[in-house]
C-alpha cells in the first residue's frame, strides 16, 4: 500500500514556496481546537509505530522528510525542491513588480502569485495553485499566505517566513512507482520558519514551528507546536531534530509528546542525500502512564522501541 505521511518538512518547507489567498472556513475549525478532546496515547508498539510514521518515516518534503512512504521509498523531497527552484524565478519578479502574476504550470494547471508590497522589511505574498502539475504526476491544488519579515540586506534574503494555509491544500501523486495517493493539509495549518544561515555552498539552517492537520485515506493526523531544527547541505546528508511538539494519531484522538529531556541535537535524524532514506538518529516521545517511545534510524529504516511500563527498559521492539 502507498500512503502519504504528514511530513514536518512537507508541511514546513513546501510552504516556503507556496502561499496564497482563499477560503478560510477550515481555519475557524482549527482555531476552535481540533486537538481539544485528545488524550495521551497508550504506550503500545502500535501507537509508537503510528508516531514513527509522522515523525520519522522518510517524510521529507522540503527540508527533511519524504511526503510519500512506499515499498520503493520514492523521494518526493527532491521533486518538491525542484518545484521551489522553478518558483524562485517568479518570486523575484513578484517582489519587484508588486502585482499579480499568473503562470501556467509545466505539465498543466496554473498558479497565481501576488504581492502587497515592493522591497521592504516586510512582504506578504499569496499563491494559489489550480491543479498545478509542475512535475509530471504530482498535482497541487490550494492556496496559502506567506508573510516574509526581517530582511537581511547583506544576504539579500528574508530571515523569517510565516505561512498559513488559507484553503485546504491538496497534493496528489499519480506515479508508476508510487501509485495513486493524496494528502490534504487543512486550512488554518501554519508554519513559522526562521532561517539561521543562507550559505548556498554550506549548511542552510532553519528553525520551524509547525501546527498542522493532514488528511490521508480519510484519517487525520497532526502536529501541534512542533519545533524543528534542520540543516541542509547539498553535498552531505540532511539532518533534523525536534525540540518540542505534539504528534497526533488516530484521527486526532490521541497524541505523543516529544520528550524534551532528550537532547536530540546530539542524535539528529540523518537522511541520505541521494534517496531520502533515514540512515541515523534517535528521537524519544512521552506516552501515557510514564511510557515512552524511542525511534531509531539505521539502515534506511526507522525502528520503534516502546517502554510500556515506564521502567526505562524498551521491551517492545518493532519487527
Amino acid at each position: 500500500m502507498y500512503k502519504f505521511s504528514l511530513s514536518l518538512f512537507c508541511v514546513a518547507i513546501f510552504f516556503t514556496s507556496a502561499c496564497g489567498g482563499g477560503n478560510n472556513s477550515s481555519n475557524q475549525e482549527l482555531e476552535k481546537g481540533l486537538f481539544s478532546n485528545s488524550v495521551m496515547a497508550d504506550p503500545t508498539l502500535e501507537n509508537g509505530e503510528k508516531v514513527e510514521e509522522i515523525a520519522a518515516t522518510n517524510q521529507q518534503e522540503q527540508y527533511s522528510l519524504n511526503a510519500v512512504a512506499s515499498e520503493n521509498r520514492p523521494n518526493v523531497f527532491f521533486k518538491v525542491y525542484e518545484l521551489i527552484q522553478n518558483m524562485d524565478q517568479y518570486n523575484s519578479s513578484i517582489y519587484a513588480l508588486n502585482e499579480v502574476l499568473s503562470e501556467s504550470c509545466k505539465y498543466g494547471g496554473s498558479f497565481i502569485l501576488s504581492s502587497d508590497a515592493e522591497y521592504s522589511n516586510d512582504l506578504n505574498i499569496d499563491v494559489v495553485y489550480n491543479q498545478c502539475d509542475m512535475f509530471d504526476g504530482v498535482i497541487i491544488d490550494g492556496s496559502a499566505d506567506m508573510f516574509l519579515s526581517d530582511y537581511d540586506i547583506s544576504e539579500d534574503e528574508y530571515t523569517k517566513v510565516d505561512i498559513t494555509y488559507t484553503s485546504d491544500f491538496t497534493m496528489k501523486v499519480d506515479d508508476e512507482v508510487v501509485g495513486k495517493t493524496a494528502v490534504t493539509i487543512l486550512a488554518g495549518s501554519t508554519s513559522e520558519i526562521e532561517y539561521l544561515s543562507f550559505n548556498i555552498f554550506g549548511p542552510i539552517e532553519s528553525d520551524m514551528t509547525i501546527s498542522a492537520v493532514a488528511i490521508t485515506d480519510g484519517v487525520r493526523t497532526g502536529l501541534e507546536n512542533a519545533n524543528v531544527r534542520s540543516t541542509i547541505n547539498f553535498l552531505y546528508p540532511l539532518e533534523m531534530y525536534y525540540k518540542s511538539g505534539r504528534f497526533y494519531i488516530d484521527d486526532l484522538t490521541a497524541y505523543a509528546e516529544f520528550d524534551e529531556t532528550w537532547d536530540m541535537s546530539q542524535t539528529p535524524f540523518v537522511f541520505d542525500s541521494n534517496n531520502g532514506e533515514l540512515i541515523g538518529g534517535e528521537a524519544r516521545f512521552d506516552l501515557a502512564n510514564g511510557g515512552k517511545a524511542k525511534i531509531v534510524g539505521a539502515g534506511g529504516e526507522p525502528i520503534t522501541h516502546v517502554d510500556a511500563d515506564g521502567d526505562g527498559v524498551f521491551e517492545l521492539i518493532e519487527n
